[in-house]
């Protein structure tokens, strides 16, 4: 599954894509032909692949509900990652929460912001899934930028977090409420 835009190509991890990245991170950039990245990926990313690797084996219908690379399309570069930490709600309607992260290189060119565009967009445009939420700290006003930037709207703001949510606007002649 893919999302591609002008500058970007978003790609959701599959299965055996996770699988790979976490046995041998290696053979994971030579089957998919990208060049090695050495600061990718992250702790906090890794943490999260046993977890959607759980997700996906409950549910294949998870896919696209976890993490996404984002690949730079002129060298086919890895910049980032994107994704959700799968549907939060048991039922319909389903809210995903987005996180976001790029490479230090590669900051200060639009590249989140860009991603977050395409990821939102594709997300609440699937069927039962009507608000994208993300939280971030209070003082990352680079990250309060990109969602704002791409009409999420403040709904909490806790001591050291700040919440933000984007909701699909409804169409009453399909009967969505």
């Amino acid at each position: 599954m893919e999302i591609v835009s002008a500058r970007l190509t978003l790609v959701a991890l599959t299965l055996d894509s996770v699988k790979l990245l976490m046995t041998n991170r290696m053979a994971y950039f030579l089957k998919y032909h990208i060049p090695f990245e050495i600061d990718w990926p992250s702790d906090g990313f890794k943490a999260l692949l046993p977890l959607y690797v759980e997700k996906l084996e409950a549910d294949p219908s998870e896919l696209g509900y976890g993490p996404w690379v984002i690949l730079e399309n002129a060298s086919n570069q890895l910049v980032g990652n994107i994704g959700f930490k799968g549907r939060i709600d048991d039922e319909p309607p389903h809210t995903l929460d987005i996180g976001y992260e790029v490479l230090p290189k590669f900051r200060k060119q639009g590249i989140a912001t860009e991603a977050v565009k395409f990821l939102t967009e594709w997300a609440l445009e699937q069927p039962n899934i009507y608000r994208v939420t993300a939280s971030c700290d209070i003082s990352n006003i680079i990250s309060q930028r990109v969602l704002i930037y791409n009409n999420y709207e403040i709904y909490k703001n806790e001591r050291s977090f700040i919440s933000f949510e984007r909701r699909r606007v409804l169409d009453s002649s399909k009967g969505e409420r």
